[in-house]
């Protein structure tokens, strides 16, 4: 059969192979050198292109092993970096309570079932705390020594050496949490521990950092936990990407797309933050500082997750001054084309000068808090031919009560009925178009309601 499928032209096996699973494309792979070499094309090579490593001594190994001069790890384009969060209190609870919990949710309906733990239970739970404790010890280890940045270092010159281009399309920095055993990764979630998730998330994007900057891999696109839930990086972690940026200058200046979340330290009970309010202006030198270190920005997208556990309305005071110091400041943003600001909040008059100041065409605000002034003047300069902008996005703006944009579908029912909803978005000849919107009362008790209140708890905090 192999010397059958030999004689036909390589677009024919192809063909053929697109429809095949990996698993299948691998024993394809395995029947004859010849077969090996037509069978690995664009289809074959299309599942390394993409790649996920956790920053763990074994995976890291594996990972310049991979990424030699012969394999087709090389390929990689698009590589997600995982910061690993150990949460040893489920397993611990269940070794001393012999007791397993399990729960199920239906919508705000929680219910917990309870099951005794057999011998054999407990002596898995034990075993699984123990693998636990050593994969924590471990990370402990690595952050002192510094191991994940030279062994991430490693794999990216490897990358750098034997790729066409010697260069990622987009690195992705997230987290991820071992609760139950030393192998089942999990999301971050509602009450997990949120301090290993922010010295995970910090050590993720420290390690990277320094990589690149050994390695003097360059990347065109960096996400800096913007596409994780429940996990940002602290501003104190740009603090210490500052002090060796020199390293990183040459190298940064090729990102042409920035997606990062901010947020303070989940457990940081200094004085100075004790308050939203009094977040310090070496917080803004920091961010101001961080964006200069990208000067070819065509995309720009910052995230503010909330840590601390405030109300609205304290959070939404808490930073009307950034994009007025970032305006005033004048960074250098000349080449941005898109513009996305989420979590955020500033005066209107601030958020005006800051959109006047940048040559975007395209805006996009979402979880925004205009302070003790109208969402108006916003809208009435982002629909000018002035502004000149070919698309505006908003979603779930705040004056301080929720926004209505006339003739939208609501989100979710609302008590008295609504003429609009909570989004719109335009696009072309459509953004000169006026802005209408008004307030309507409170979301009714729903379905609807109580996932929006959810997904917008996961996406802007607290944890």
């Amino acid at each position: 059969m192999s010397a059958a499928i030999e004689i036909y032209p390589p677009e024919v096996v192809e063909n053929i192979v697109q429809n095949l699973p990996l698993e299948d494309i691998a024993n394809v792979r395995l029947c004859s050198r010849s077969m090996a070499a037509l069978s690995t094309q664009e289809t074959f090579k299309s599942f390394f292109l993409a790649k996920k490593v956790n920053l763990t001594r074994g995976c890291l190994e594996r990972f310049i092993h991979i990424t030699t001069a012969s394999s087709l790890a090389c390929l990689v384009e698009k590589l997600t970096i995982a910061g690993v969060a150990v949460d040893v209190e489920l397993q611990k609870s269940m070794v001393k309570d012999k007791v397993r919990w399990d729960t199920t949710n239906n919508g705000p309906i929680f219910s917990s079932i309870q099951t005794k733990l057999t011998e054999d239970g407990v002596a898995e739970a034990e075993n699984n705390l123990a693998a636990l404790r050593a994969l924590k010890s471990e990370q402990g280890t690595m952050r002192r020594d510094n191991t994940a940045a030279e062994l991430l270092a490693r794999a990216f010159q490897n990358i750098r050496g034997h790729r066409k281009h010697g260069r990622l399309l987009s690195l992705t920095l997230t987290v991820v949490v071992f609760r139950k055993d030393a192998e089942q990764e999990q999301q971050p979630k509602e009450k997990s521990d949120e301090v290993a998730i922010w010295q995970a998330a910090a050590d993720c994007f420290q390690s990277t950092m320094q990589a690149i900057g050994k390695s003097h891999l360059p990347v065109d696109e960096l996400d800096v936990f913007n596409s994780t839930l429940r996990c940002s990086m602290a501003l104190d972690s740009v603090d210490d990407l500052l002090k060796s940026r020199q390293s990183l200058n040459e190298i940064l200046e090729a990102v042409k797309v920035l997606r990062i979340s901010l947020s303070e330290r989940p457990d940081d009970k200094s004085e100075d933050v004790d308050h939203p309010r009094n977040m310090r202006t070496k917080d803004y030198d920091a961010i101001l500082r961080l964006l200069e270190l990208f000067p070819n920005l065509q995309t720009l997208e910052m995230h503010w997750y909330n840590a601390r556990s405030y109300r609205l309305a304290e959070l939404a005071s808490g930073r009307p001054d950034l994009l007025e110091y970032c305006t005033k400041q004048e960074v250098n943003l000349k080449s941005l084309n898109t513009l996305v600001l989420r979590g955020a909040a500033a005066t209107g008059q601030s958020l005006l000068r800051f959109l006047q100041s940048v040559p975007a065409k395209s805006v996009s605000l979402a979880e925004f808090h205009i302070i003790d002034e109208r969402f108006t003047s916003i809208l009435e300069y982002c629909t000018s031919d002035e502004a000149g902008l070919e698309h505006v996005s908003f979603d779930d703006m705040w004056e301080p009560s929720l926004v209505y944009f006339d003739g939208m579908k609501s989100k979710f029912p609302v008590l008295g009925g609504s003429r609009g909803g909570q989004t719109l978005e335009r696009r072309g000849p459509e953004v000169r178009k006026p802005i209408q919107y008004h307030f309507a009362q409170r979301p009714l008790g729903s379905p609807a309601a109580y996932r929006w209140h959810t997904i917008k708890q996961a996406e802007y905090g607290p944890p």
